[in-house]
């Protein structure tokens, strides 16, 4: 496995989701956000990096767009290099996430040519590291950035749209000192 750094700066706050419809289908999530994030201890995010591919939906709803491949990591304090701030704190009424230094993860070698052709990569959560168990809320302010409706049109867009905003300021390479 090839090992890659991706140098990331982001910060945000993670609101109550008010997705009529995702809060029908997980009700546990119409509890206050500040309130869930009490309960665990939340250590690690995770990102999606998405790729095309050659898949377009040929019927249904969603037909004509395009089907990005798309691949989840995890970042704990065991990814964090040499100056890396991963910060998670309660406020008022959101939980406000602090991401700004370098980390590592693995690659498997028939995911390299996904990870280097990236067409966007989403944020896919706070979570206890290890469970892939988001804290799942509303991106309600900061850096990250809402897909635009292009994105959505062209692509089928991964995901709860609410917890599942574009990165805005990243950079991947082979080496930490690209970065």
């Amino acid at each position: 496995m090839a090992q890659y750094f991706i140098k990331i700066k982001e910060s945000f706050l993670l609101s109550d989701t008010k997705d009529k419809d995702f809060l029908k289908e997980f009700p546990q999530y119409k509890k206050p956000i500040v309130d869930r994030f009490k309960e665990f201890t939340y250590d690690a995010f995770g990102i999606s990096i998405y790729a095309d591919t050659d898949d377009i939906l040929t019927g249904g709803p969603n037909k004509g767009k395009k089907v990005p491949f798309g691949i989840i990591y995890e970042f704990g304090s065991k990814q964090k290099t040499k100056g890396a701030i991963f910060g998670i704190s309660p406020k008022e009424k959101d939980i406000e996430v602090i991401i700004d230094g370098v980390f590592k993860f693995s690659v498997k070698s028939h995911h390299e040519k996904f990870v280097q052709k990236n067409k966007f990569i989403t944020f896919a959560g706070i979570m206890v590291l290890g469970t892939r168990s988001p804290l799942n809320g509303e991106i309600t302010n900061g850096t990250l950035e809402k897909p635009s409706n292009e994105v959505k049109k062209k692509y089928l867009f991964p995901g709860n749209e609410n917890a599942k905003c574009l990165l805005s300021n990243y950079k991947i390479s082979l080496s930490k000192d690209d970065l």
